[in-house]
């Protein structure tokens, strides 16, 4: 290094001590500022402690998957906030030693972490609805046993606020990790009928019985989630429905139709009108939001 270089290096020393310790050089003799090394991405990150439903971890709806570990308690907690007229699927697994039994389950509760949810949908764990498509299970093909448990989420409409939360507790039987996760299924679309017949063909892609609401909202929308007007719907595994209206039946003539499945776990939905009088169709395409596919 010439002598110019030792000069300059010397001079950054003096005026930007911080500096020089933040890239890991050692403190000038006499400062009172010890040296570290620079602090990692994770540094001061702490461990979930979410063994009780006072400090749940929050799951965002949208897909997004979360790894937890059973080691700090027999039950960990999680909490979402789940939107009224929207259907949601909660899936938990473990997939690394569970084959042989299935050593997880999970419950919905209110915020005291005893009382049971309020929510006008919320089962977890029936064999069947594990099995579904996507299935959770690698045992048998009757789900008996297998690698995690499935929930069906959804909270009544006309209710303020619009939004509740949901506290979920997980239990497990082994020492490990586990995955989860929280999507919304709902579909959305256009609907109209004004001078128009309105069809909503509907198909069941599982080998298990689905059911679910079509909700329609007119312009002005829903502070509370009532829907102006609203038809349930039951498959059979792998059947197909259409929903038929004619021009004029509801009201208001457009707006915005939400399908929503509360039993099962997904549908395919089209969405298409017909105006006999002009002989033009008008298709819409329904689209999913919050659902980040069934990526771990």
């Amino acid at each position: 290094m010439s002598v110019s270089s030792r000069l300059i290096a010397v001079a950054v020393l003096v005026a930007c001590p911080a500096l020089a310790l933040a890239q890991g050089t050692a403190a000038p003799a006499g400062s009172t500022q010890a040296a570290s090394a620079p602090a990692g991405p994770d540094a001061g990150a702490a461990t979930p402690q979410n063994i009780t439903a006072g400090s749940a971890r929050v799951l965002i709806p949208d897909g997004t998957s979360l790894v937890d570990n059973n080691g700090d308690g027999t039950d960990q907690w999680f909490v979402a906030a789940i939107d009224t007229g929207k259907s949601y699927v909660l899936d938990v697994l473990q997939s690394d030693n569970d084959k042989s039994a299935n050593a997880i389950s999970a419950g919905l509760f209110e915020s005291d972490g005893t009382t049971a949810w309020s929510g006008y949908h919320g089962v977890c764990g029936p064999a069947a609805l594990d099995s579904l498509a996507p299935s959770l299970q690698g045992s048998s093909d009757s789900g008996s046993s297998g690698d995690g448990v499935r929930c069906n989420i959804m909270y009544y409409t006309s209710v303020t606020p619009p939004t509740h939360l949901a506290f979920i507790k997980v239990t497990a039987t082994f020492s490990g990790n586990f995955h989860i996760r929280l999507r919304e299924n709902t579909w959305y679309s256009r609907y109209t009928v004004n001078g128009y017949n309105y069809y909503v063909p509907i198909s069941n892609s599982t080998a298990g019985t689905v059911s679910g609401w079509a909700m329609y909202y007119g312009a002005a929308g829903s502070a509370d989630g009532t829907p102006d007007f609203q038809e349930t719907f039951t498959l059979t595994p792998f059947a197909a429905t259409q929903l038929v209206h004619s021009a004029g039946s509801i009201s208001p003539a457009t707006g915005t139709l939400r399908v929503l499945t509360y039993d099962g776990t997904d549908v395919v939905v089209q969405s298409l009108a017909f105006n006999p009088a002009i002989n033009q169709y008008l298709t819409f395409t329904p689209v999913r939001l919050n659902n980040l596919g069934n990526s771990w």
